[in-house]
């Protein structure tokens, strides 16, 4: 063992420190890191392939406390590398979860009561009572809680986070639990398929799995903006956090940069393409960058003459892959 009793063992049981549970591990930069869990406060640690360092321990050596320097923080529930960090939610039925992001030399509370922190312990409840599943998906670091009332989805972009599951009508899938308050926690996620697939905790009537599918990316196939023709791509945000979009035109004759902007919270924008290119061939490519997901259309009219009214028309939803 590199962590026990045995002769090869670098550090002894529990990592020196009475740790219980040895509950996440990431793979970070070159190393790998540890989450682990005791009732006295979690711990994190990391080895390089030769030692193993405290980062965050009741050892003296950690830069950070045992539990963040909270011992209510009892466990490291899981660790998911976005970006150019390492992010660990914790369990703390105190005051809620908390989620940390680690650059590599320092600790940032994005999830907690610092000043840093982007959203207030628990995402705002103490009944979010642990950072259960974090799961990359789509440009977006996803964290499916453990709540008694029904687990909550939330996403962050880097920017802003987003309740995606807990805000809905009771009954539907967007509701806490995916409808079912039963379904207390999100005890698994996987990417499989461009689809983000995450399975939950239900006692009472047994175990559910659930598939999110992108929608930050989408294709629009047909277009043309010469001989009479107008094309217009129609954008919609659902979100409550602006979108920053990217439109890119494929042409006969490659690839032009098309609209660039930032549509408000719940509210639609409307881009005519001939702006932007004269061509009986242009198919496009709209991207969400930052803010979550979009909804897109292509609305294509035709008339005689540059002075008369619109003869024909169009309209076809996009491919969301």
């Amino acid at each position: 063992p590199l962590v026990g009793a045995g002769p090869s063992a670098l550090v002894g049981p529990g990592v020196g420190t009475a740790c219980v549970v040895a509950e996440s591990m990431q793979v970070f930069l070159t190393d790998l890191y540890v989450g682990t869990g005791s009732p006295v406060g979690g711990e994190v640690w990391r080895y390089d392939g030769a030692g193993w360092t405290p980062l965050v321990s009741a050892d003296p050596a950690a830069p950070v406390g045992i539990g963040f320097g909270d011992v209510n923080n009892t466990d490291v529930m899981d660790m998911a590398v976005y970006g150019s960090s390492l992010y660990a939610g914790t369990q703390n039925w105190v005051t809620g979860c908390e989620i940390w992001a680690f650059d590599g030399a320092a600790w940032t509370q994005v999830v907690g009561s610092q000043p840093s922190a982007i959203q207030p312990p628990g995402f705002g409840t103490p009944d979010n009572g642990a950072a259960r599943r974090l799961e990359v998906f789509d440009s977006r670091l996803f964290v499916g809680t453990e709540n008694n009332n029904g687990c909550r989805v939330y996403y962050y972009d880097g920017t802003y986070w987003v309740l995606e599951v807990g805000a809905g009508g009771l009954g539907t899938y967007e509701a806490a639990g995916f409808g079912d308050p039963n379904n207390v926690a999100v005890a698994s996620a996987a990417v499989f398929n461009n689809r983000l697939f995450l399975g939950t905790t239900n006692n009472a009537t047994g175990c559910d799995v659930f598939a999110l599918k992108s929608s930050t990316t989408w294709y629009l196939a047909e277009g043309a903006t010469a001989g009479g023709f107008e094309t217009w791509v129609l954008v919609q945000n659902p979100n409550p956090t602006p979108v920053d979009i990217d439109m890119r035109l494929q042409t006969g004759g490659g690839e032009v940069q098309g609209p660039v902007d930032t549509i408000p919270p719940h509210s639609r924008r409307s881009y005519l393409l001939n702006n932007w290119v004269t061509t009986n061939d242009v198919s496009t490519k709209v991207t969400s960058t930052a803010g979550g997901f979009i909804i897109c259309e292509r609305a294509v009219y035709w008339k005689p003459a540059p002075d008369a009214v619109r003869y024909l028309g169009t309209d076809s939803i996009g491919y969301d892959p």
